[in-house]
């Protein structure tokens, strides 16, 4: 299977019909993360599309037709365009066009049940009553006449489901192109109301005449104008239109299409919905399962070589198909990794890997910043610890001044022991007052006061071990060490003193 030709996000493939202005081929759409959908490509013909006054009316379509939401109207889902052209992409119908199934069953012999023709019809006419009432964005009516209503505009799906289809000639409000010049047709002359023929002002009930000819061809099996002479024939000389009864088929519908096609406007159904009305007051509509079911019946053929075309289109990867503007590009990392290494020859020598270096030997301890971080408590996560050897000597010189201080106050002299009716200042020993935490006074009480008892020297000398541990423990990081023994030095000291104080 060739490559097909990429027009956007869709690929181009075979034609599935082919119009005056127009044709339509089988595409499909290709998106991120491998979603495709089926669609049918409207392509204007190499010899209108560079005309600017038909790519304009093409363009119009589109815009047209997305006003115009109901199941009963094929879709128009997105405009393309490529270069100097413009493609419609519109929903694919399973099924077959009208013009085609009349044809299949003629050569069959056979004509289209009641409830068949039934309906096929209520289909239609309700889609183009949704077009006849559609409005604009802001609720405007745009007052819109399709003006091609023929059997090839009609696409009966295997689904059941009648739409309408091809706008291209429709009239309405606000396009930007006029469809309809002076001595100009757009159209099919068959099926064009007299006042369309003659160019007068058309409204939805010249699309009423023109669904009133096509039942009258689903009823009968055969075309109302053979060819385009005997529709001028009929214009001209004011002719009326045969009953389908007269051509073989149930008289039942001879009233709804007497009424369909009449001359006179104003004598025609007013509105699309209330010809439906009249249909389904003569014959039930089929339900869509029957009307799928003879429509495989008609069109099994040209259905099966659909099947086996859409079937090699899937078959076709993505990968395969020249779509660089479908490309995404790389979605880039929220972190940037390093490129991978090159490849290393097995023969050259892998270079040696660096080995942590070992932390440097901790230097010599300073009491000084070593007190500094223990009342701070600056320590690094993760930071090395330093060495502890400098507590004891710390410890060791403490409890030697402890001693010394101790012994200091067991041999002084005692001055409330002396006969001297006015006591004198007591200087304490030069080694205890180099205690800095130890609160102990440099000089005795004034000579107005009373002396010291023996009782307040003892507790001095008690609260002043606490003070040394204390310090000794915040040195130590909060363990006890030597330095707690001061408390018990203390004790003897105190019981000493008490002893001289009995003699």
């Amino acid at each position: 299977m060739e490559a097909p030709r990429i027009v956007g996000r869709y690929e181009l493939h075979d034609e599935l019909a082919c119009g005056g202005m127009a044709r339509v081929c089988l595409g499909k759409l290709r998106a991120d993360e491998g979603f495709s959908r089926v669609v049918a490509i409207k392509q204007l013909l190499p010899h209108l599309a560079a005309e600017p006054e038909a790519v304009v009316m093409f363009i119009d379509e589109a815009h047209l037709v997305s006003a115009i939401r109901h199941p009963n109207v094929v879709t128009t889902l997105d405009v393309v365009r490529d270069g100097d052209e413009v493609f419609l992409v519109m929903d694919y119908v399973v099924g077959e066009s009208l013009a085609k199934l009349l044809v299949a069953a003629a050569k069959r012999g056979a004509r289209a049940p009641l409830p068949i023709v039934a309906a096929v019809m209520a289909d239609l006419l309700e889609g183009l009553h949704a077009a006849h009432q559609a409005t604009s964005e802001l609720g405007v009516p745009l007052n819109v006449v399709h003006r091609d209503v023929s059997p090839h505009n009609v696409l009966v799906g295997t689904d059941g489901v009648t739409r309408v289809v091809d706008f291209g000639v429709a009239k309405a409000i606000g396009r930007m192109q006029e469809t309809t010049r002076s001595g100009q047709f757009k159209g099919k002359l068959a099926y064009m109301a007299p006042e369309q023929v003659a160019g007068a002002e058309v409204d939805r009930r010249s699309d009423v005449w023109a669904a009133g000819a096509v039942l009258w061809e689903l009823l009968t099996g055969s075309r109302l104008f053979p060819d385009a002479a005997d529709a001028l024939r009929y214009h001209a000389e004011q002719e009326e239109i045969a009953a389908p009864s007269a051509r073989g088929a149930d008289a039942a519908f001879d009233v709804v299409v007497e009424k369909a096609t009449a001359r006179d406007p104003q004598e025609r159904y007013q509105t699309a919905r209330e010809m439906v009305a009249a249909i389904e007051k003569v014959v039930t509509p089929a339900p869509a399962r029957q009307v799928g079911q003879w429509v495989q019946l008609l069109a099994k053929e040209a259905l099966a070589k659909r099947a086996a075309l859409l079937e090699a289109i899937q078959a076709v990867a993505p990968a395969e198909l020249p779509r660089p503007d479908l490309a995404r590009p790389p979605t880039p990392a929220p972190f940037a990794a390093s490129a991978p290494p090159p490849a290393r020859s097995t023969s050259e020598t892998p270079p040696p890997v660096p080995q942590p270096s070992s932390p440097p030997p901790p230097g010599p301890s300073a009491p000084g910043l070593s007190a500094t971080v223990a009342a701070h408590g600056a320590h690094d996560v993760g930071a090395p610890r330093r060495g502890r050897g400098w507590l004891v000597p710390v410890a060791l010189g403490a409890l030697v001044l402890l001693g010394g201080g101790a012994a200091a106050a067991r041999f002084a002299p005692r001055p409330w022991a002396a006969a001297a009716p006015q006591p004198t200042a007591v200087d304490l020993p030069s080694a205890a007052a180099t205690l800095a935490d130890v609160p102990a006074a440099s000089a005795a009480p004034p000579s107005s006061a009373a002396p010291p008892s023996p009782a307040a020297s003892v507790a001095q000398v008690a609260t002043a071990a606490p003070a040394t541990s204390g310090v000794v423990r915040a040195w130590g990081r909060g363990r006890p060490r030597t330095g707690a023994s001061a408390a018990p030095r203390a004790s003897a000291t105190a019981d000493a003193l008490e002893m001289d104080k009995r003699k």
